[in-house]
């Protein structure tokens, strides 16, 4: 989970348990081949998913619209 104020079309990054900016509050992605779904979808979208070149622990997150917000990121292992 992750909390914070969004800017639209601002960009979080998330890598481990550590955000550019807000909090994460709870977890991290596991380091191996996953998919992710946020929500709520209608504030944030997946600008950059993680992935090889990342080392599976890193998400980018855009933001649709400029409010406080809390996000949860779900991920499942392929």
């Amino acid at each position: 989970m992750w909390s914070g104020k969004l800017e639209r079309n601002g960009l979080i990054t998330i890598s481990g348990n550590t955000a550019s900016n807000g909090t994460v509050t709870q977890g991290s992605l596991p380091g191996v081949p996953v998919t992710v779904r946020v929500e709520p979808a209608e504030s944030v979208g997946v600008a950059e998913a993680p992935g090889p070149s990342n080392g599976w622990t890193k998400i980018v997150l855009r933001s649709r619209v400029s409010r406080a917000v809390v996000v949860t990121i779900h991920w499942k292992t392929l």
